[in-house]
């Protein structure tokens, strides 16, 4: 199977039983592809497709052929990309009208009808009961290829139809290294990694983002002696991080490292500069090091997770804030 991306590296096993899939014509009508973002679910799941449309019939789609050239220009009438209409994930009419509907038609020129969707997590119960309906009794020409970052939030009725493989987190070596091949450096490269958690497309779009790093000395600035901080400094936080509502799921991954840093610097027995991730931070983390114990920090661990899972089932962003800040002095 021909990937064409670098951002599926590392997942060679994967890759290989969808292969054997091909040569034993054993290929399924529905896979789940599950992964964190970034992790090159979206990659995987385009190749899988021009591989399987690729008129060589073979398990490495070879980039010639029409419907190869056709899927590298975008126009592979047969593959197909549900979109959301109204909403941020696919409703029940978008099912029925994208999917259901559009699956009754046969391919037009190719093998198969092949539906990549993205997000499927995130569809309510109805519209995936209204997706049941055709994974339940699919043509015999129809694959479905759902990516999701939480199998869970499916229904186990969905899951029971679909082939399920996991893209696993990938060695911050291993991450490290396809940055720093790509021309970033070894310092960036390994901060990426470290926040990226062993996805190398993350890793990619953390290196380059100028907003990640303006978000992360944000928090630090907020997070570096937060138990001595007023109401007021607490609340003037919230509101600074407003900006970057669409974010907050970083900024919690920013805060969740700080503190992970702090429980290593405080760890008896450890040089604890030796074993912080975060290297370019030493002299801030030490400082606060010397200032708070471990108790206190692991409580802090634990309010960032409540944080991320309250945000998670869709909890209010001011209040979640808020609280998080709030438990975080009064740890």
């Amino acid at each position: 199977m021909n990937t064409g991306s670098e951002d599926i590296k590392g997942h060679e096993r994967l890759i290989d039983a969808l292969k054997a899939a091909i040569r034993h014509n054993q290929v399924s009508h529905a896979y789940l592809f599950e992964g964190t973002r970034g992790a090159g679910k979206t990659q995987l799941a385009k190749a899988f497709a021009k591989t399987l449309q690729c008129e060589s019939g073979g398990e490495t789609a070879c980039g010639t052929c029409v419907a190869c050239r056709q899927f590298d220009s975008g126009n592979q009438p047969d593959v197909l990309y549900p979109a959301p209409t109204k909403t941020k994930a696919l409703g029940v009419d978008d099912v029925r009208e994208q999917i259901n509907r559009a699956v009754d038609t046969k391919p037009y020129m190719h093998r198969y009808k092949i539906f990549i969707v993205e997000d499927a997590d995130n569809l309510s119960p109805a519209a995936q009961n209204a997706l049941l309906k055709t994974l339940e009794e699919p043509p015999s020409y129809a694959i479905f290829l759902l990516l999701t970052e939480n199998a869970g939030a499916l229904l186990p009725t969905v899951l029971s139809r679909c082939v399920t493989y996991k893209l696993r987190p990938l060695p911050q070596d291993i991450v490290e290294r396809h940055l720093t091949e790509n021309g970033i450096s070894p310092a960036a490269a390994r901060l990426a990694a470290v926040y990226a958690q062993g996805s190398i497309g993350r890793a990619l779009e953390i290196a380059a983002s100028e907003r990640f790093a303006e978000l992360r000395t944000l928090m630090v600035g907020i997070l570096a002696g937060i138990r001595d901080r007023d109401l007021t400094a607490l609340f003037q936080a919230v509101k600074e991080l407003e900006a970057y509502k669409d974010d907050i799921q970083n900024a919690l991954d920013i805060a969740y490292l700080w503190f992970r840093d702090l429980a290593a610097a405080l760890t008896p027995g450890l040089d604890g500069a030796t074993f912080l991730l975060q290297q370019d931070l030493t002299t801030q983390l030490m400082a606060e090091a010397d200032t708070t114990h471990s108790a206190a920090v692991h409580a802090q661990l634990e309010a960032v997770w409540r944080a991320k899972r309250r945000l998670r089932q869709n909890g209010n962003f001011q209040m979640v804030l808020e609280v998080l800040l709030l438990d975080l002095q009064e740890a």
